[in-house]
């Protein structure tokens, strides 16, 4: 089985640094474009996707749905691709967070008030490996960054601190789970 990482497009809030978490998210316009993009690079990488399965979280969505009409494949929707939740935090803006308070928690413990730790999310991709582990197809994964670093963390059994370094704005992730290997490939045009 191949598994193509895909981050969502820019939202607008994003660009404006609101913690979305679990809220919606509204694609930009290079948001869209980005997802346009991915898909033409799936394409060239001659890749052969057959499924995407999303997160069920409107960037993520949005996305995802780019990618199937111009690749013709479906989508399924998955709760557990979520971004971490960010609890309290959520729709404010990042001026308004305490974050030498935050940060003087251990990365792997890090979580807003009643939000989710890099732990519990790292969980949560595990269980979602576990549900597609006998599937021999490529498919592409589309989340979000927290998610997406942590599948690698527990894909690869890599600790939290090295798996959050991974840039997923500049780079789709490829993994095949037979060769055990992470193949990077740039989005830069």
């Amino acid at each position: 089985m191949k598994l193509i990482l895909v981050r969502h497009g820019e939202t607008k809030e994003g660009k404006n640094n609101v913690i979305l978490g679990h809220l919606p998210g509204t694609l930009t316009k290079k948001g869209i474009e980005f997802s346009k993009y991915i898909t033409k690079k799936i394409k060239k990488l001659n890749l052969n996707p057959s499924l995407i399965i999303s997160s069920d979280l409107n960037r993520a969505k949005k996305t995802a749905i780019i990618i199937s009409k111009n690749l013709k494949i479906p989508i399924r929707y998955e709760k557990l691709l979520r971004e971490r939740s960010a609890g309290k935090v959520e729709g404010k803006s990042e001026k308004e967070i305490d974050w030498d308070k935050y940060e003087k928690i251990k990365k792997p413990y890090r979580r807003h008030p009643e939000g989710e730790s890099f732990i519990e999310v790292r969980n949560r991709a595990k269980k979602f490996l576990k549900k597609i582990k006998n599937n021999n197809r490529t498919i592409i994964i589309v989340s979000h960054s927290a998610f997406l670093s942590m599948l690698i963390s527990a894909f690869y059994k890599q600790s939290i601190e090295k798996s959050l370094k991974h840039n997923f704005n500049k780079n789709i992730k490829i993994i095949d789970t037979q060769k055990n290997r992470e193949r990077k490939t740039s989005h830069s045009r």
